[in-house]
């Protein structure tokens, strides 16, 4: 009888490890499975950033410059810091 009981408890003992590494394996894939979305999600926001950073690059470093002042006789200042004008510079060359 107690070979008997044994049996049943390996028995049940086996059916229950059985059991939880079935649950394990399901949510191992479950778990794969949202990974690889999620990793796709995060290359879709890649690039969709690196988008948005080329847009900003390209705004950022166009050709062009704004005159604030009345133009003179004399030319606009080319150097803000160091305040020559065209003027100066073509007298300077001669």
């Amino acid at each position: 009888m107690k070979s008997d009981s044994n049996r049943e408890k390996a028995a049940l003992e086996k059916d229950e490890l059985s059991k939880t590494i079935v649950k394990l394996q399901s949510r191992d894939v479950q778990y794969q499975h949202e990974l690889k979305n999620k990793e796709n999600l995060y290359k879709k926001l890649q690039e969709q950033l690196k988008k948005i950073n080329e847009k900003n690059i390209n705004l950022a470093y166009r050709n062009s410059f704004e005159i604030t002042s009345t133009l003179e006789s004399k030319g606009p200042v080319l150097f803000a810091g160091n305040v020559f004008s065209l003027a100066q510079l073509y007298n300077g060359l001669e």
